[in-house]
């Protein structure tokens, strides 16, 4: 019976970390494949899979996606590299987490613990209030409070909902593009 127990429980979250890559300079243009306008990851650990059945073919067992609470920090510089605070806006948004190109987690074989990663790629939210003559810049992106979904297809892992503890900052000053209409920058 505690075999079975141990089957319906949820598996438990070890660790997480929450990072957060820069954008690229310059960001001609923000998509999926390139990563223009930066990104977030979060890389978590599940333990307890220690007595649960394991799947004994090679294949996908699950998904896991959700939210995570994005700011980011834009503004204008002007021609002599100056910054023109008067012009700084903050975008406050929540963006999707979700496995890379769709791929899911496979339960591994042996061992307690397995680790999966979600990624969140920015698009540019740039105000385009910045005055001729001046570059429109990325200055920060904050990520934290961040929920995850465990869809699990695997019967001895249960679904279940997480929130993850942590949070991550990039600053610095890349140019961003001032518009992106249908992947193309105007």
């Amino acid at each position: 019976m505690p075999a079975q127990a141990a089957q319906s429980k949820r598996l438990k979250l070890a660790s997480s970390s929450v990072t957060v890559a820069a954008p690229v300079s310059p960001a001609d243009a923000c998509d999926y494949v390139q990563i223009n306008c930066g990104a977030v990851a979060i890389t978590t650990t599940f333990s307890g899979l220690t007595g649960r059945s394991r799947p004994t073919e090679p294949g996908v067992n699950g998904a896991l996606s959700g939210t995570a609470h994005i700011v980011r920090s834009y503004g204008c510089e002007s021609g002599e590299g100056r910054r023109l605070h008067r012009y700084d806006r903050r975008s406050d948004e929540t963006a999707v987490v979700n496995m890379r190109r769709g791929t899911g987690f496979h339960i591994p074989a042996q061992g307690d613990k397995m680790t999966v990663i979600t990624y969140a790629f920015l698009t540019d939210l740039q105000p385009g209030n910045c005055p001729a003559g001046t570059t429109p810049m990325t200055y920060s992106i904050k990520a934290d409070h961040v929920r995850l979904q465990l869809v699990s297809t695997w019967a001895s892992v249960p679904s279940a909902d997480y929130s993850v503890r942590g949070r991550a900052e990039w600053r610095g000053a890349v140019p961003t593009p001032t518009r992106v209409s249908a992947g193309q920058t105007s």
